[in-house]
């Protein structure tokens, strides 16, 4: 009897417990469909959004954010070529930007945004000393009259691709162009100063068709490095007699104006006899100094090109 009695009264606990979770269980769900419901309309929008991120990379011009596939990974389709690109977390959009400058079927649209994306217009970091500085370099490599700058169309051209650029008069053209040449020739000067070694000249005289005599003088040497160079350190208008003593005169004044003339070794001349007493004078000279070696014994040397023409 006491056995049935304690089995009727544990069933009848089991069931009160089953019945008590059921009940909290129902209650907590009505809690929650109660809170959702109270939520304002802004809060489910705030939360529908959770998870979105704004596509804020320049990558997303160019490309379109395709669905996910079974994957799980973010894909994105050029919108010129076709080709994807996984995107996720774990790769970026890195891979999107490379393609965006290098995409061969992109428009390029405006020769104008074409030009100031390329040469660096549109940044902040213009450096207009730069762009003077290229102007020079291209007037003297191309030989271009200082009046280039005021050609109409060079400065429509200008204006066109940005108006912050402002082309110089001819004559201030001129001024950057000498001032670029007095900073070369010093830089000049400091490298032959540098040679440690002996520097050989070549040098040539003729007469223009206006009858106009000009000498040019260049220097043969070898650097620190073991480079040879050549530079035109010379290039002069010599005005008649193109005598050997005027000739004399005159090389020997450019060797000293350049500091160069204990470093002489040789100099390479044509067979015009001019020369002869030139390089005879100019020998006397040096030797009384003791500038030569072996007292000039190479020091004259004749273009075998002149001998053969």
């Amino acid at each position: 009897m006491d056995v049935t009695e304690n089995s009727h009264t544990n069933a009848i606990d089991i069931n009160d417990e089953e019945s008590l979770d059921v009940s909290m269980g129902t209650d907590a769900a009505n809690t929650e469909n109660t809170e959702e419901k109270e939520l304002s309309p802004t809060k489910k929008k705030v939360r529908a959004n959770v998870g979105k991120r704004r596509l804020r990379s320049p990558a997303w011009e160019t490309f379109d954010l395709l669905p996910v596939d079974e994957d799980n990974k973010k894909r994105a389709k050029c919108k010129h070529c076709g080709i994807v690109y996984v995107c996720d977390s774990r790769y970026g959009t890195g891979n999107l930007l490379n393609h965006a400058k290098n995409c061969i079927k992109k428009s390029h649209g405006d020769v104008k945004q074409l030009l100031m994306s390329s040469s660096g217009l549109r940044s902040p970091q213009f450096d207009y000393v730069k762009f003077r500085d290229l102007l020079i370099e291209a007037i003297i490599k191309h030989n271009l009259p200082f009046s280039f700058v005021e050609y109409e169309g060079i400065r429509a051209l200008f204006a066109y691709v940005s108006h912050d650029i402002k082309l110089p008069c001819r004559n201030t053209v001129k001024a950057w162009v000498l001032r670029k040449f007095k900073s070369e020739r010093q830089k000049l000067h400091t490298l032959l100063s540098s040679v440690q070694g002996r520097i050989c000249l070549t040098s040539d005289l003729w007469t223009s068709i206006c009858t106009d005599g000009y000498l040019a003088l260049t220097a043969h040497f070898v650097d620190q490095d073991w480079r040879l160079h050549k530079r035109i350190i010379n290039f002069c208008h010599m005005p008649p007699p193109h005598s050997g003593v005027a000739l004399s005169e005159k090389i020997n004044a450019l060797i000293t104006e350049w500091g160069i003339e204990k470093k002489l070794f040789s100099i390479t001349l044509d067979n015009a006899s001019a020369n002869t007493s030139f390089v005879e004078i100019l020998m006397n000279q040096l030797n009384f100094r003791g500038l030569l070696l072996m007292s000039g014994k190479f020091f004259h040397v004749r273009c075998c090109a002149h001998i053969l023409n």
